[in-house]
């Protein structure tokens, strides 16, 4: 769904399912190995989170209602900017 579709009316039923679906596969399939638990549990201590806070993440994420998703489009996504960073191109 495109942004401006996006901040005009939330997903649908069944884009939203999708979309969460897919997000939790992506988030546990990211779990595989110990390091890659690791990289979490020290990311989530670092911002202050705790590392409790990887195992809340999935119920974090079911909380989201697709009108959470239309609420944040309209903040974010509308009249956004691009900003390139790079060294700057002489012809």
């Amino acid at each position: 769904m495109e942004a401006k579709k996006l901040a005009g009316e939330p997903p649908s039923e069944e884009e939203f399912e999708r979309a969460l679906n897919k997000t939790l596969g992506n988030f546990l399939l990211s779990h595989e190995s110990l390091l890659e638990q690791a990289a979490y549990l020290a990311k989530y201590e670092a911002l202050g989170l705790g590392y409790e806070y990887d195992e809340r993440v999935p119920e974090e994420l079911k909380k989201v209602a697709p009108s959470d998703v239309q609420a944040a489009a309209r903040k974010f996504l509308v009249n956004g900017t691009v900003v390139i960073v790079g060294p700057k191109y002489s012809q």
